[in-house]
Formats: C-alpha cells, sequence, structure tokens
C-alpha cells in the first residue's frame, strides 16, 4: 500500500532520516538521494522537479543518485505508478521539511519569524535583500527523522511542479553514453556463463577445444562445480566463444519442451477451471460473448541485460539496472555466501524492463565470475 495509518508515505516511514534522503556538502550543490530509479519513465526528471520545487533551488544545482545501496534509502522495487505516488509524496515532506530546518535557522540568527524569509536558488532572502546565509553556511543536521508535519507548498505557489522540462537522462542516452551497457571502467574482462536451455540441464560434457578454435583468440574457460563460464578480454572473441558453446557443451537431465506448447493453439486445448464469484443483485444481466487471440508475445526488453561487477578486497560492487537495488543485494548476498555488507549494487540506466528482464540475472553471472576473478571489473551482456 502506498500510505500507512499515521499518513506518511511508506517510503518516509521506512527511511525516515533527512540525511539519507539529502545532502548539502558541496557549496551550491544539493545531493539527492532516492530508492526508485529510471526505467524509462521520466521519474529521474519528476524527483528533481519535486524536490527543486520544495527546496527552492534551481533544477541544475541537483546531483541525482538513484538506486546505490551503500547512499541511497531502501524504498524497495520501481514498480507500478508508485515512483511519484509513494517515493514522490516521501521526497516532498524531506524537502519540505528541509527548508524549514534552514528558514527556522536564519530567523533565529535575524532575530525575525521564518515567514519573513524566502529561499532562492539556496540562497536565504528578506524581502529584496540577501541575507549573506544560504543552505551551505547554515550549520543545520539533517541527522533526524522526518516529522512529515512541515506542509508542502500549495500547488498554486509551484514553479517547476506541472511543467513540462528537458528530460535530464537523455542528452547522454542520445549520443551513445547513458546506459549500463556503455560501461566500462578500466581494466574491464568480458565475461559469459553458459546456461542450460531448458531446466534441470547438467552438464554432460565439454568440447573446450572447438569453443577456443571458434572464439579465434585468447579464451579462458572456467570450470566451477556446475558452472562453465567463458572469459575473455576482447568482447569479440567472447561473443564467437559464446555461440560455440551452444553447441559445444552437452546437457543431461533437460526438461522436455515441444513445440507445439508455446503456441497459443495448444494453449486453448488445455482444460479450464471455471467458477461463479458472488450473487448478482437483482435481475441476472445478459450474457456476453466474444472471443480474443493474438499471437505470443515476449514481455521482455528490447535491449540485450547487461550488468557489471568487481570483486575487491573482499568487497563486490556490481552496476546494473535492477528494479530493486536492495532485493538484488539480498540475493547476491545469499546465493555468494556473502555477508551483506561485502555487497554494493549501484543503479546504471537500462534498457527499460516492463514486466521483467534479465538485469538481475546478468548481474548474478557476472558476480559469480567476479568471486572467481578478482580485482578486475567483469561485463556480462546477455545476447538477444
Amino acid at each position: 500500500m502506498p500510505r500507512v495509518a499515521d499518513g506518511m508515505p511508506k517510503s518516509l516511514v521506512d527511511n525516515p532520516r533527512l540525511d539519507r534522503w539529502l545532502g548539502f556538502d558541496t557549496p551550491g550543490r544539493v545531493q539527492l538521494r532516492v530508492g526508485k530509479v529510471e526505467l524509462g519513465q521520466g521519474i529521474a526528471t519528476a524527483l528533481c522537479q519535486i524536490a527543486a520545487e520544495e527546496l527552492d533551488v534551481a533544477l541544475s544545482q541537483l546531483d541525482l543518485l538513484a538506486g546505490d545501496t551503500d547512499h541511497a534509502p531502501d524504498e524497495g522495487t520501481t514498480t507500478s505508478s508508485l515512483s511519484i505516488e509513494v517515493g514522490g509524496a516521501a521526497l516532498r515532506l524531506v524537502c519540505a521539511e528541509t527548508r524549514m530546518l534552514f528558514l527556522r535557522e536564519a530567523a533565529r540568527r535575524l532575530n525575525c519569524a521564518p515567514d519573513a524569509l524566502a529561499v532562492e536558488d539556496g540562497a536565504v532572502w528578506m524581502g529584496d535583500a540577501a541575507t549573506g546565509l544560504d543552505y551551505w553556511s547554515l550549520p543545520v543536521s539533517l541527522a533526524r527523522d522526518a516529522s512529515g508535519a512541515v506542509a508542502p507548498k500549495p500547488v498554486g505557489a509551484h514553479r517547476l511542479v506541472g511543467r513540462s522540462v528537458p528530460r535530464r537522462d537523455l542528452p547522454t542516452k542520445i549520443f551513445g553514453a547513458g546506459f549500463v551497457q556503455d560501461y566500462a571502467p578500466a581494466g574491464l574482462r568480458h565475461g559469459h556463463v553458459v546456461h542450460a536451455p531448458r531446466s534441470g540441464g547438467r552438464v554432460a560434457g565439454v568440447d573446450e577445444a572447438a569453443i577456443h578454435r571458434a572464439a579465434g583468440g585468447a579464451l579462458e574457460i572456467i570450470r566451477h562445480g556446475t558452472m562453465i563460464a567463458l572469459l575473455a578480454d576482447d568482447a569479440t572473441i567472447l561473443r564467437r566463444a559464446a555461440f560455440a558453446a551452444d553447441q559445444a557443451v552437452r546437457w543431461d537431465g533437460l526438461l522436455p519442451l515441444e513445440a507445439a506448447q508455446q503456441e497459443a493453439a495448444w494453449l486453448l486445448e488445455q482444460p479450464s477451471r471455471e467458477g461463479a464469484f458472488g450473487d448478482p443483485a437483482g435481475d441476472r444481466p445478459p450474457t456476453l460473448t466474444a472471443t480474443y487471440s493474438r499471437p505470443y508475445i515476449a514481455h521482455a526488453s528490447i535491449g540485450p541485460s547487461c550488468a557489471v561487477a568487481a570483486f575487491q578486497d573482499g568487497h563486490l560492487t556490481v552496476w546494473c539496472a535492477a528494479q530493486g537495488v536492495y532485493g538484488l543485494k539480498a540475493t547476491l548476498a545469499g546465493g555468494l555466501k556473502l555477508r551483506p555488507d561485502q555487497v554494493s549494487v549501484r543503479h546504471m540506466h537500462g534498457s527499460g524492463c516492463y514486466g521483467q528482464n534479465g538485469a538481475d540475472d546478468a548481474a548474478f553471472d557476472a558476480a559469480a565470475i567476479a568471486l572467481l576473478r578478482p580485482a578486475r571489473p567483469i561485463r556480462v551482456r546477455r545476447r538477444r
């Protein structure tokens, strides 16, 4: 549910500390931290509009950090329309209260009432006169829980919210550097985990010579328990090896799946369970009959899922386009037998994930390889 009994948004109930959301460490800049992430729906811009509106700063003064298990609040997953309804509502209250705390401290120093002051681009004004005070010079601690009692601005006072502004995430994406697929830290290696084509698969044999021949360059084949991974410094070499592995790895125990089972006709032949629910009041309504059909459609991203992982000095860091970085952190820690404090997950923009994509799966693959080959970052990009 978006809200709880006391009227506070759930995101704020779960993350009450103001300094988990905001920081003013760099003069003239506002560090804005949120748990909801950009999936193509525009919330990176919308949440900045909300924060800038309530803090009375310019949009250009905001540095947004979204989906970071080390620094950003845990707002669960980015799903449905809850980023604005819940995350935005929480952020609005956080920023309204933060602004009031600064105004009260400024009023104490200036010996006036807080409502005699205003904020413009983070600076405190009294009427038409600058006071010389601002968010970065006033000694206000945000190491406190939000009360939720400070009312945000009324709609009539909005200058930014409700207006169209340029999307802050589009420039880098348009020019080819805005996605996790573009992330290439120094020393990057390219990895691929060979998965069974269907459930139940167990490795029966591997023709490593055939994979090496197809790769045509330096390639490492990693065998660890039931996992087979390929690793190369060159993405093209890895790609050739990955395609060759489809034929070079033999499997036992694959669950059978007939081709017809993927067709709509097969689904229509399966038995159905019918039942009546409720008791219609009054006269029985007329019976309406209709038939609808459509071809099989994969509810999946257009772009291939990708993640980068690095295991260094006993700590795992993963960059990916997960919808829920804290949930992925728990999965990585549990699945790889690490302590939660050994894992950091940082969101980077991906190719969209309406329904589900393989961001978390690519992240787990990259992390599994990184643990076996530490120090250098490992990039896993799923094939289409």
